[in-house]
């Protein structure tokens, strides 16, 4: 909890599987109920398998900020070989998403999104202490 009160972007990596967005359900009901909800931007990982983004959004009541695509043999190679799928296949779709979700997370926090909530009452609950005397 004190890592999310002093976070001004919350970045929510999704699957499209039912376990997954019953889980990230969970937490945004959670998130909701503190006043942090506007700070979540969600990422599906692995988004061309499974529940399709558009159910996904509509589901967790959020747009998707950004996608991956799935591309194991790619990821498994670039691995074995210790070099980023970025720069072992930077003409693959994966290499394109990571970027997107690349300039999503440096530009957390500018103009272009929505300002995080000033209000977090919920932070009152858990008092304060500063030292152990």
């Amino acid at each position: 909890m004190a890592m999310l009160a002093v976070a001004d972007e919350i970045f929510l990596v999704v699957t499209p599987e039912v376990g997954s967005l019953r889980n990230s359900s969970q937490f945004l009901d959670l998130a909701r109920e503190l006043g942090l909800a506007n700070m979540i931007r969600v990422i599906v990982n692995r988004a061309n398998h499974g529940i399709r983004v558009e159910d996904m959004a509509k589901s967790l009541g959020l747009p998707i900020a950004a996608t991956v695509v799935s591309n194991g043999p790619k990821a498994i190679i670039s691995a074995n070989e210790g070099k980023p799928v970025v720069t072992k296949f930077p003409k693959e779709r994966i290499s394109d998403d990571l970027h997107a979700v690349a300039r999503l997370i440096s530009s957390a926090g500018e103009a272009s999104q929505p300002a995080p909530s000033p209000a977090r009452s919920w932070w009152a609950r858990f008092g304060v202490k500063t030292s152990n005397a």
